[in-house]
């Protein structure tokens, strides 16, 4: 979807609230990996206007898969209610505090602190707004006027891409499909006239000359 979006020029508008990649023997056999790199390549090659909007979640890998400015998005936009981190509260805090919970007398109690402590510490979006993972937190009621006002901005984009090696110019992919044509078609070629006959033999000679040298340069590419 997203490389068809970018054959035709359409711009793509990404509306985030995942926790991220699920982790598990049955999601690495289904191949999870290859899945998701497929995602980052088409993300990362379009060329369209990319729109980010973070409503709730968005943890780790997950995260930068969906157009973030990682994958060069044009504007990233985050409700305040966005949860920017590189995993969960819950998981977190289980994991970083756990010496503090295991020995305070109601673990649980604790534990709820800890949450909300690294929710207004990492999981907010104004952290990543203010290392410029996002460029404005805004009101929900807010979103139609920023996503309209950022495709009208980025309506008139052009971005350069590095020269790359392998690519056919225009002339060069003509030559192929004509030369392919010719030798669908199999063409023959009569033995050639002797010079100095008629003028309209003349002209037949140098075509037939024109057109073998044409099918022996096609026939290196096919």
């Amino acid at each position: 979807f997203i490389r068809y979006c970018d054959s035709f020029n359409i711009p793509l508008v990404t509306l985030v609230d995942l926790p991220g990649y699920l982790p598990g023997v049955d999601q690495e056999y289904a191949g999870v990996i290859r899945h998701g790199a497929k995602m980052l390549y088409a993300y990362s090659e379009a060329t369209v206007p990319k729109i980010t909007l973070i409503l709730r979640k968005a943890y780790g890998g997950g995260y930068i898969a969906m157009c973030s400015h990682h994958l060069k998005a044009d504007f990233v936009f985050a409700w305040p209610t966005a949860e920017i981190a590189v995993m969960g509260p819950e998981g977190a805090a289980n994991i970083i505090f756990r010496k503090e919970i295991t020995e305070a007398e109601n673990p649980e109690e604790m534990r709820r602190q800890k949450i909300d402590e690294y929710k207004d510490k990492f999981a907010n979006p104004y952290v990543a707004a203010a290392y410029g993972y996002v460029d404005a937190v805004i009101e929900p009621a807010e979103t139609r006027h920023f996503l309209t006002h950022a495709l009208e901005i980025s309506q008139n984009k052009a971005e350069q891409r590095p020269w790359k090696k392998k690519t056919l110019k225009k002339n060069s992919l003509l030559f192929l499909i004509t030369s392919k044509f010719f030798m669908l078609r199999r063409v023959t070629i009569k033995p050639l006239s002797p010079i100095g006959l008629k003028t309209g033999r003349r002209k037949s000679l140098r075509n037939q000359i024109s057109l073998r040298r044409f099918q022996e340069r096609s026939a290196r590419y096919l």
